[in-house]
């Protein structure tokens, strides 16, 4: 985080010093905040970093039973009510408000020291060994807090793509994953791969929100790059919220000629490749490495790899696409980097059974 481009926020701090606070966290662990605001509202903001992950703690961490101890959880976190009531929660919001950072600041020690009396009394460890799963606000929090440290800084450099090439940077976002997670019903057994990974979103974001094993791979340098980081830090940061993540593994490199890849295909579940700009050559030469996948396996591609008329034939009896069945999904706005609209994604099953057939036949 670059602090020139950040001012204070709270009145009553001096200007010769970057205030911070340590916040508390589920796995035992301090992270430290500075109190500040970015002067471009479109930058990482750590001040309602901090507030949003508080309110998040109380909310889904804490058993429903000492959430009282908190006060009251505010329904959407950027609405900073005024109350005159003593909570913690309330407190927080007021003094905000007010730009009163000793009262903050007070309110956010107070929050630690009730937070690690749960903790040291196994409340909080309790309450997710019984929940169902990682809740998709949690493991959306925990993969936007990676991004923001790890790829935030260096954004400018994924810009820097070859226009109308197969190398063009663009991310497929959280709340597509979680669609995709549920519909497919991806679970603890499954193995995820992403083809084309970026910098290594839906590799940890999958593994998060179902801990599957997930692989990715990517060929260009940035991109690749930060991917390795940012499942390190990811890795890092889930502990620190008290949570196992999948398996996760990654590698530069071109996804048509990877030794690695070709020993997890036989071994996957689910593939997802966003091929929204792959050239015809590159999504033909993908198709390829679909002989190697077992009955079953499912691919999420942006762009179908079988036309609406494709037949099983004489004359594409030895293609790689006879092994596919496919459907066609909608994807809804937000989620996708490079458009505000919604869109269509397409589901392709590995299916032998109608090439058998047709074999047969003959």
């Amino acid at each position: 985080m670059n602090i020139k481009q950040y001012i204070r926020y709270f009145d009553d701090f001096s200007a010769e010093n970057v205030p911070t606070i340590t916040l508390t966290l589920p796995g035992r662990a301090f992270e430290e905040f500075p109190l500040l605001i970015p002067k471009n509202n479109e930058n990482y903001s750590p001040l309602h970093d901090l507030i949003k992950t508080i309110t998040l703690l109380v909310h889904h961490f804490v058993p429903p039973s000492s959430q009282s101890l908190f006060g009251v959880i505010p329904e959407d976190d950027a609405d900073f009510i005024t109350s005159n009531d003593t909570n913690i929660l309330r407190l927080i919001q007021r003094s905000f408000n007010r730009r009163e950072g000793t009262s903050f600041c007070n309110a956010v020690e107070t929050f630690n020291k009730r937070f690690l009396e749960l903790i040291d009394k196994n409340e909080i460890t309790n309450h997710l060994n019984n929940a169902k799963g990682i809740h998709p606000r949690v493991w959306q929090h925990i993969s936007d807090q990676t991004y923001q440290r790890v790829v935030g800084p260096r954004v400018n450099e994924l810009r820097q793509y070859e226009a109308f090439s197969s190398n063009i940077y663009g991310e497929i976002l959280s709340p597509f994953v979680a669609h995709i997670a549920h519909k497919l019903n991806i679970g603890p057994n499954s193995t995820f791969i992403d083809l084309g990974a970026g910098v290594g979103n839906l590799v940890l974001q999958m593994s998060l929100a179902t801990g599957c094993k997930s692989f990715g791979v990517e060929q260009m340098n940035t991109p690749a790059d930060l991917g390795f980081i940012q499942l390190e830090e990811g890795t890092k940061r889930s502990a620190m919220y008290g949570l196992l993540v999948g398996d996760m593994d990654f590698e530069k490199g071109d996804m048509c000629n990877s030794q690695k890849l070709n020993g997890l295909l036989p071994k996957a579940d689910y593939i997802l490749v966003n091929n929204c700009a792959f050239s015809a050559e590159l999504n033909e030469r993908l198709s390829l490495i679909f002989l190697d996948l077992k009955d079953g396996v499912k691919i999420v591609s942006l762009k179908p790899f079988l036309s609406n008329n494709f037949r099983i034939t004489d004359a594409t009896v030895n293609s790689p696409l006879a092994i596919l069945e496919m459907e066609k999904g909608e994807y809804f706005a937000g989620s996708v980097s490079w458009t505000d609209a919604g869109g269509s994604y397409y589901v392709h099953r590995v299916d032998r059974s109608k090439l058998n057939s047709y074999l047969k036949s003959k």
